[in-house]
């Protein structure tokens, strides 16, 4: 994520800083170029399509299934999340409970809202 610190040349700060900064790094690091491959039908596309098309060949069936779904939720959660901060919207209390079931669910989860989204949502 190199990518986002700015231009020195043309004297450009920083596009993210602070929790923010840190929050899409984990993101970039953790699942970029997994997805990246996946939208582009690579290698882990295929072999991710390989095992759900065939549960009899997975280890732990479902499991495939469930970890795209998951990470779509919590996508999904961020971004609406920094919808509703950006837009200054009042906060959703459904918005809160996801968060919080994501968090029992999931570790990322509970890092990233560690890392940006409790102080983002004052929760």
């Amino acid at each position: 994520m190199e990518s986002t610190p700015g231009s020195s040349r043309r004297r450009q700060p920083p596009f993210l800083r602070g929790n923010r900064r840190s929050t899409f790094k984990e993101i970039y690091e953790s699942h970029y170029s997994h997805q990246s491959e996946q939208a582009h039908q690579r290698a882990a596309a295929v072999g991710v399509a390989l095992l759900v098309d065939n549960p009899e060949d997975q280890w732990n069936p479902g499991h495939g299934e469930s970890h795209i779904l998951s990470s779509a939720i919590l996508f999904l959660t961020c971004i609406l999340s920094e919808i509703e901060a950006k837009g200054r919207y009042q906060g959703h209390p459904r918005l809160r409970e996801l968060w919080a079931y994501l968090r029992d669910l999931d570790d990322e989860a509970k890092d990233l809202w560690g890392l940006r989204y409790r102080k983002l949502l004052r929760a």
